[in-house]
């Protein structure tokens, strides 16, 4: 059967996401700016996660982790249209959707995390609605600045866990997040560093080189 053409739809799809994630963005980062700027780096790893279950900031906490269902349907678009599917968009899906609920159930809903996660999709989904409604992009806009974006969120994750594995070593009373959550959330920010890394240079290093040597040898 022939790949489905949904531009339209697709466009919509993406700007809708663009629009949830800038919202987010707007409402949870005034209160990580809040703890960035009044508590130490022991006090905002190990705080109480229950400080964050209160007005807007918990509300788009909770619909952060609620989204995680409904970007599944980026997955359903590229099945539709018939394109690649490869590995690092479907575990990356599968994995945040894991982590944000079992963070969410356990009491450790990840504010910084879920607040880069919103700044990076407000790029990236803007990025991909101008692609699909069939704008031309600026001559200085390059489609590898997104993958920069999220290659970002993934050392700032690295380096936040890390952080909280020293933490809870030194403070293991008063530190509030488990080992378990640890784990997992240590493991997957590793391999997502090593993806979006490996996805960088394969797609845009690589690719970029052997155009330009296929192009040297046309002319």
């Amino acid at each position: 059967s022939r790949p489905f053409d949904l531009k339209g739809i697709l466009g919509a799809w993406n700007f809708a996401l663009f629009l949830f994630s800038l919202v987010g963005s707007i409402r949870t980062l005034p209160y990580t700016c809040f703890l960035l700027s009044n508590f130490n780096l022991k006090d905002q790893i190990c705080i109480n996660p229950i400080n964050f279950g209160d007005g807007s900031t918990g509300l788009w906490l909770l619909l952060f982790v609620l989204s995680k269902w409904i970007e599944f349907g980026d997955t359903i678009f590229i099945i539709l249209r018939k394109r690649k599917l490869i590995f690092l968009h479907w575990y990356h899906h599968v994995t945040v959707f894991f982590i944000s609920f079992y963070g969410w159930i356990h009491g450790h809903p990840g504010l910084y995390f879920a607040t880069i996660n919103y700044m990076v999709h407000t790029i990236m989904y803007f990025y991909f609605a101008y692609v699909a409604f069939g704008f031309t992009l600026p001559r200085w806009f390059k489609p590898h600045y997104i993958t920069v974006a999220q290659i970002t969120q993934m050392v700032i994750g690295t380096f936040l866990t890390c952080l909280q594995v020293r933490y809870k070593v030194a403070y293991p009373d008063t530190c509030w997040v488990d080992w378990k959550s640890l784990t997992y959330v240590g493991m997957i920010y590793v391999t997502y560093l090593y993806l979006f890394v490996h996805f960088m240079i394969v797609k845009h290093f690589t690719s970029s080189i052997l155009q330009r040597e296929k192009l040297s040898k046309t002319n």
